[in-house]
C-alpha cells in the first residue's frame, strides 16, 4: 500500500490478496470458506476480481468494486454466482440453488437480487400438532437477527427471483408429494419470505392409514409479511369400494373442507368412514361395548399418526407400526334361522408390525391389546413376490379364549394380479 500528495487530500494505492479466508454472514446459515481474492486500492475504490469460495456445500465466483467515503456508508456494486449450494431457511430443511445474485446500493439496507434456479429441496416442517399461529412464524434456522444489524436497521434487502422447475419434496405428518413454483423472494436476509404460485407435481395426502391422491394443488404465497398462503386442493381415495374426493381452500389458519362420495353419501358417514372403517349407520349397529373399543383403537392409531411416530420409526429401523381393528368372532355356529346379533363379535384394537425384507419379502405380525380380557388374537403374515403380479403368502392365526379352547390355524394363499385397460 501507499499513500501520496497534500496531507489534506491524500491519494490512496495499492494491491492485495487472500488466500484461504472465510467470511460470516448474519442470515445464512452457512458461512463462506476457503476464499481466495485479488484486491485493488485507488484513491476510495477497491476494485475486488477473481473471488472463489465455498458456501453450503457449492460453489461461488464474485467479482466487482466497493467505495469508500468519510461521511457516508459504503457504496457497493458486487456480481456473483452461485453453484450446488445446500442453504437453509424456513421450512425448508436444504434448497439446492444455482444461479446469478448482484449486491449493491449507495445506503442501507443494500439490494441484494439476481434469479436462482432451485434443483432440489426438502419440507419437512409438521402442518397438524403445531402451535397456533406457528405457520407464520419467522425464520428459525438464522442467527438472531440483532447480530447483524446497525442499530436496529437489517443490512440487507432481498428482491431474487427464484424458480424451482421441480424437485421439492414435501414429507411431513400430511404429504409425501413433489412440488414445483415460482417466486420471488423478499424482505430482508434474517427473515426471507415469499410472493408468487407453487403447485404440486405428484404426490399423496396422508390421514392417519387412509391415502388420498392429490389430482390437484396449487398455493398463492400473496403476502410478504407472512408464510399463510391460500390454496386449493383436490384429492382422492378409495375406501371399501367407495370413491372419495377432499376439495380443500382457504389459507393455513382459516381452512375450509368438503367431502363428497360415489355413491352418494353424508358427510358424516364418509367421516365416519374414514375414521373407523364404516359407515356412521354401521358404526351404531355394534354394540356398545364394540364402539368404545373401536373407537379407542383409532384414538390410538390417530395419536400415533399425530405425533408422525410411525413416520420416524420406519425411517431409523425400517419397521412400520399401525393400529387395526380385529374382529374376533366367538366359538358358536351361525345359522340361517337365526339373525347375527352384536354379541356374535368382539372388536378390538390390534397393533400390527411390518418389516420389509429386501425388495421381495415381507413380514407381519399383530396382536390384539387392550379391550376384552377373556381373549387373544396374533397373526403372522408372510409373503414373498416372485413377481409383481405373483406372490405367495402364509399365514399362523392363534385365537385363545378363557370360555373356549385355543384355536391355531396355517394356511397359505396364493396370489395372482391381473391389470386390464
Amino acid at each position: 500500500f501507499g499513500v501520496n500528495g497534500q496531507l489534506k487530500n491524500p491519494s490512496f494505492f495499492g494491491k492485495a490478496s487472500i488466500e484461504g479466508g472465510s467470511l460470516k454472514v448474519v442470515g445464512l446459515d452457512s458461512p463462506f470458506e476457503n476464499l481466495t481474492a485479488a484486491l485493488q486500492l485507488k484513491q476510495g475504490e477497491i476494485s475486488i476480481s477473481n473471488v472463489r469460495g465455498d458456501l453450503a456445500g457449492g460453489r461461488i465466483a464474485a467479482e466487482g468494486d466497493v467505495k469508500l467515503f468519510t461521511d457516508r456508508v459504503p457504496e457497493l456494486n458486487l456480481k456473483g454466482n452461485l453453484t450446488g449450494s445446500k442453504l437453509k431457511f424456513y421450512p425448508f430443511q436444504f434448497v439446492k440453488v444455482r444461479g446469478d445474485l448482484s449486491l449493491h446500493g449507495k445506503q442501507i439496507p443494500y439490494d441484494v437480487s439476481g434469479a436462482l434456479i432451485v434443483d432440489s429441496g426438502l419440507v419437512r416442517e409438521k402442518v397438524m400438532g403445531q402451535k397456533a399461529g406457528a405457520a407464520l412464524k419467522t425464520s428459525r434456522y438464522n442467527p438472531p437477527p440483532s447480530s447483524g444489524r446497525l442499530g436496529d436497521y437489517p443490512l440487507f434487502k432481498l428482491n431474487i427471483g427464484v424458480e424451482a422447475p421441480g424437485g421439492i419434496l414435501i414429507q411431513n405428518d400430511l404429504f409425501d408429494a413433489e412440488a414445483k413454483a415460482r417466486v420471488t423472494l423478499v424482505n430482508t436476509l434474517e427473515t426471507p419470505r415469499i410472493v408468487g404460485t407453487a403447485e404440486f407435481v405428484s404426490g399423496r395426502l396422508l390421514f392417519k392409514d387412509r391415502v388420498f391422491q392429490i389430482q390437484s394443488a396449487t398455493a398463492n404465497f400473496d403476502n410478504p409479511t407472512v408464510i399463510n398462503p391460500s390454496f386449493s386442493l383436490i384429492a382422492q381415495t378409495e375406501v371399501n369400494q367407495i370413491k372419495i374426493q377432499m376439495d380443500a381452500s382457504g389459507r393455513v389458519d382459516q381452512l375450509k373442507l368438503s367431502l363428497t362420495s360415489n355413491p352418494v353419501m353424508s358427510e358424516n358417514d364418509i367421516l365416519s368412514l374414514l375414521a373407523l372403517g364404516v359407515a356412521s349407520g354401521e358404526a351404531r349397529r355394534l354394540g356398545t361395548i364394540d364402539r368404545s373399543l373401536l373407537q379407542q383403537g383409532e384414538a390410538a392409531s390417530l395419536i400415533l399418526h399425530s405425533l408422525d411416530f410411525n413416520r420416524e420409526v420406519q425411517s431409523k429401523t425400517g419397521f412400520q407400526i399401525q393400529v387395526d381393528e380385529s374382529t374376533a368372532a366367538q366359538q358358536q355356529g351361525t345359522s340361517i334361522f337365526r339373525p347375527q346379533s352384536s354379541g356374535d363379535s368382539v372388536i378390538q384394537p390390534k397393533i400390527v408390525i411390518r418389516r420389509q425384507i429386501g425388495k421381495k419379502f415381507d413380514l407381519s405380525y399383530g396382536t390384539t391389546v387392550g379391550g376384552s380380557t377373556t381373549s387373544t388374537e396374533r397373526q403372522v403374515n408372510a409373503e414373498y413376490h416372485f413377481t409383481p403380479a405373483f406372490s405367495v403368502m402364509g399365514v399362523w392365526f392363534n385365537y385363545q379364549s378363557i370360555d373356549t379352547q385355543e384355536r391355531t390355524s396355517v394356511g397359505l394363499d396364493l396370489n395372482f394380479k391381473k391389470r386390464f385397460k
